[in-house]
């Protein structure tokens, strides 16, 4: 089953039917090097943790874990790794876990892992922050906390690639991550991994134009990178800030976090100071042709966030409805394989609720 589930560095599968699980104490845990999520909700891990207290009489073998997460052995010193070989023997890898020199980086469960350390050491210890009675937030549910001090883990030879896809997959599939931290990750499989912009944008399921406009985000100061990650502002004004640089960026997405702005008012802002001050750079019409108007190109944009997936409007005439002249076109969606064309066909069922 090995063999199986790990070929070089391609994709691992997670069905771990078969497979060989090892109680691993929470101290001897440490998060995947490429998990992208930097803040975790307390609210979400407070859920799996009334989850697995509620799911542990019927499943005391993974004390409540409905999914088993993976991970590796790395020594803690020099992330030396064990040759695939030993992770073919429990005695072995039990040696590993036993000595102090080595841990177990998880490729994903990370916030399972946080449940677990609410309830083994106590919500305060975990969320110090919250200040609320473990009594309120568990609701009378009784539970043994010696039963949480170790953590099932599944443990297999992954590289350092298909750590990054694990970490990505988790992300994708269980809870949204920020777009900036979604655009650090993608970097870090570029510079690190020597993956390339088309690799790493099929590994995240997103087309590659779609990608590179991620990546574009880590133009932004940190300031406004943070702005973003907490919400203060959306992609929109975030593109539209793209057009200042330095402390007029920040200026600017000040100005529309404390007005409360539209993304056509951030437009419009970053248009004003570029030509009072001389900041921004004409903008190149698209394939040679004239520049289109703003909110042709927010749609787009908006568009392409939505699905992923490169996206351009083209409006081709004119043409008179209901006593009015109306502009007329097609919306385009690109896709570089079957896959991708899957993978948007699925993303527009979800969108449309079918």
């Amino acid at each position: 089953m090995l063999n199986l589930l790990h070929k070089g560095d391609g994709p691992v599968s997670r069905e771990t039917q078969g497979l060989a699980t090892y109680l691993v104490p929470l101290h001897r845990l440490v998060d995947n090097t490429y998990q992208p999520r930097q803040v975790n909700d307390p609210d979400h891990v407070l859920g799996i943790a009334k989850s697995l207290i509620d799911l542990q009489p019927t499943l005391p073998e993974t004390r409540g874990l409905q999914q088993v997460p993976m991970g590796r052995i790395v020594r803690w010193a020099d992330s030396w790794q064990p040759p695939a070989g030993d992770y073919e023997n429990q005695d072995t890898i039990r040696q590993y876990i036993a000595d102090p020199q080595f841990v177990v980086e998880m490729a994903f469960g990370h916030s399972r892992r946080l449940a677990f350390d609410v309830l083994a050491t106590g919500v305060g210890s975990v969320f110090p922050q919250l200040g609320i009675a473990e009594e309120v937030i568990f609701n009378g549910r009784d539970f043994d906390s010696n039963v949480y001090a170790d953590m099932p883990i599944i443990l297999l030879p992954l590289t350092d690639r298909q750590m990054w896809q694990q970490a990505i997959v988790e992300n994708a599939a269980r809870r949204d991550i920020s777009a900036i931290e979604k655009a650090q990750a993608m970097k870090r499989a570029i510079d690190e991994l020597g993956m390339s912009i088309t690799d790493a944008a099929a590994a995240s399921d997103m087309s590659r134009s779609a990608a590179s406009n991620l990546l574009r985000l880590l133009q932004l100061t940190e300031p406004v990178q943070t702005m973003l990650m907490a919400g203060d502002i959306d992609m929109g004004h975030a593109r539209a800030l793209l057009g200042l640089e330095g402390a007029a960026q920040i200026t600017a997405a000040n100005q529309v976090t404390s007005r409360k702005m539209s993304v056509r008012e951030a437009e419009a802002l970053v248009k004003r100071l570029g030509a009072e001050f001389n900041l921004t750079a004409p903008r190149k019409p698209a394939h040679g042709g004239s520049d289109k108007p703003g909110d042709v190109r927010r749609v787009e944009e908006e568009l392409s966030d939505l699905l992923t997936a490169q996206v351009e409007v083209r409006v081709k005439k004119r043409a008179k409805r209901a006593g009015r002249m109306e502009q007329t076109g097609e919306v385009a969606i690109q896709f570089g394989s079957l896959d991708e064309l899957n993978g948007l066909i699925e993303r527009l069922r979800a969108l449309g609720g079918a």
